[in-house]
């Protein structure tokens, strides 16, 4: 969006941005809504694995802080595919290099990454593929 911006900031004219389209023509994503089960469990969905393999998800912080009181530390079980659990953990240096880690990206969601790695390539998942976050019991 940013190269974007930066045309029709400096004065572009937005029809050289390509063809109108009418809101009828455009899709909706087909990614299910995030599922909170009673225990308190999420269920999320992969969105995309962004450039740099990080796996990206539905699943903000803002729910993930409600789910859990804002204390993400309860957090101790991030299962996606059948991989082990996969640790929350604030930066990538928390884990050693081309170990599993599950953060809150850029975007402000959970994503699953590998210190200096390609998480895409580990896990094999595409966009579609189920995440499951639940407490420490």
């Amino acid at each position: 969006m940013a190269p974007v911006a930066g045309f029709l900031a400096s004065g572009g004219h937005p029809e050289k941005l390509g063809p109108r389209k009418a809101i009828a023509d455009l899709a909706c994503s087909d990614i299910p809504a995030v599922r909170q089960e009673a225990d308190g469990s999420l269920w999320g969905t992969v969105v995309a694995v962004d450039r740099f393999g990080n796996v990206v998800t539905n699943i903000g912080r803002g729910l993930l802080t409600s789910a859990w009181e804002d204390d993400l530390k309860q957090i101790s079980v991030v299962k996606i595919g059948n991989h082990p659990a996969i640790p929350l953990v604030a930066s990538y240096s928390a884990v050693p290099a081309g170990e599993l880690l599950a953060t809150i990206g850029s975007r402000d969601t959970l994503e699953i990454a590998v210190n200096q790695g390609h998480a895409g390539m580990v896990l094999g998942v595409v966009s579609g593929t189920p995440i499951h976050v639940s407490r420490n019991s």
